[in-house]
């Protein structure tokens, strides 16, 4: 089982069923109601799912390929 599910599993269900419709809209490329933006770190992109993030890249032949969903907390942006 690799971290993205071991995360879903993890999770309520009303925080996972939100993330996997997410996750279904991303796979679909209908980004349209989604709160989506462009990574300036890195490649790729980031939708914001209440305190998830979930990154992504879009390969060449348009596949959406998702590599990291976490929660995020005070660590996320670091201390202030």
């Amino acid at each position: 089982m690799d971290k993205i599910q071991k995360l879903l599993a993890a999770l309520p269900r009303k925080d996972r069923a939100r993330i996997e419709h997410a996750v279904e809209e991303i796979a679909a490329r209908q980004w349209r109601h989604l709160d989506i933006k462009k990574l300036s770190s890195r490649e790729g992109w980031r939708v914001r799912i209440g305190n998830f993030r979930i990154k992504f890249y879009v390969q060449s032949d348009g596949r959406a390929i998702i590599y990291d969903i976490q929660r995020r907390g005070d660590h996320t942006y670091g201390k202030k």
